[in-house]
């Protein structure tokens, strides 16, 4: 294989497939990026069998071929060389690139070797979002899905699609986030079934595909197990999690005895502040409700001291204090943005719901620690 690109595309390329290689693998050669000719382009892809990337590289392409090189010190060669042109070389198992001034060799692995998933030309259900939509949308509920592996499914966004609108949710145990959004265009009125994919890696995917185009394709290759993402360049697969996902509506409250208005920036720069107490104590932030008053956001360490923050808001309702999980509050406002929040609740240990004024299509819920 021989080809010729420019040192700027080359790179933007490696560091793309770079988030699925596997560094740490019993594979080694999952460490590797596969370097291909594909229809007068160079094809980048890597793996570590969760997930997969590939993209292209425009260049000239004057021979067919393939291998794949180590990704670590290819990405640093590559990032080392000078603008300008790069051409490549391929010879049995031997990489040779080379720029104006600079060459080297590289040791790599023969292509066949290289562990794909096979058919992904066409999925049995697609649908297409705007890229920075879907981003947005995965940013507000990813960090409710579960960090313990030992229920595989929680650590996953639940994705429901009907008509025209896709729902997406995450759930631990102790929180829930859902979001709606609508989708631009597809093929069949609804998914064939609802599928569950790993949080982190989806929002890492919807982050390439909003750099890559301006829209993401969502494909649903049930044979494979698999989900496909496209967008611009780019195009990425992940597994889909096995196991029944919670019916989670059921915990969704129907009513509030409770009701509250209040500032968004105004009740976060409280929890903030709380945080650098509560961080040191269990994580728990206590917010007492005062219809008359407003809303007094506390944070206690015994050996290091307390605080108290006023919020100004607009109650309905009881009387009550409430103890949160500091960082899941803090989890929830840094990733949503709005004007004004208004929270609902039942009473001090049951859920409390968390909803964006301006907005009808996200809810938050976080179980309030006992007393």
């Amino acid at each position: 294989m021989k080809f010729t690109v420019l040192q700027a595309e080359l790179l933007k390329g490696i560091n793309v497939v770079s988030k699925a290689v596997s560094f740490r693998g019993s594979l080694p050669i999952l460490g590797n990026i596969l370097l291909q000719s594909d229809s007068g382009r160079l094809k980048l892809c890597a793996t570590d069998l969760d997930k997969s990337i590939t993209t292209w590289v425009s260049g000239k392409m004057d021979k067919e071929g393939a291998i794949t090189v180590p990704a670590r010190i290819l990405a640093e060669f590559v990032s080392n060389l000078p603008p300008g042109q790069v051409a490549g070389v391929v010879e049995n198992t031997e990489l040779t690139l080379s720029s104006q001034k600079a060459s080297a060799v590289f040791n790599g692995a023969d292509a066949e070797e290289f562990p794909l998933p096979q058919n992904l030309s066409k999925g049995d259900f697609s649908f297409t979002l705007k890229s920075k939509d879907f981003l947005v949308a995965l940013s507000e509920v990813y960090f409710a899905a579960a960090m313990d592996e030992s229920r595989p499914v929680l650590t996953g966004v639940y994705m429901h699609k009907k008509a025209k609108e896709l729902t997406l949710a995450a759930v631990d145990g102790f929180r829930l986030s859902e979001r709606i959004l609508k989708t631009e265009k597809s093929e069949k009125s609804e998914l064939p079934k609802d599928i569950v994919l790993p949080a982190r890696t989806l929002l890492e995917l919807a982050r390439l595909a909003q750099n890559a185009g301006d829209t993401v394709n969502i494909a649903v290759l049930e044979t494979e197990n698999l989900a496909i993402l496209e967008s611009g360049d780019m195009l990425a697969t992940t597994r889909i999690l096995e196991g029944d996902f919670p019916d989670y509506k059921k915990i969704i409250p129907s009513g509030s005895k409770t009701a509250i208005e209040v500032s968004f920036e105004e009740f976060f720069n409280a929890v903030r502040i709380a945080n650098v107490f509560a961080k040191d104590a269990s994580n728990v932030v206590k917010i007492v409700i005062k219809p008359k008053e407003g809303l007094f956001v506390l944070g206690e360490a015994l050996e290091i001291g307390r605080d108290k923050t006023f919020v100004p808001a607009k109650i309905t309702g009881e009387e009550m204090e409430i103890l949160f999980d500091g960082k899941f509050l803090n989890d929830f406002l840094s990733n949503v943005k709005c004007e004004n929040l208004l929270i609902e609740t039942e009473g001090a240990v049951n859920p409390a719901v968390f909803k964006l004024k301006e907005r009808n299509d996200y809810l938050h819920i976080i179980m309030p620690r006992r007393p």
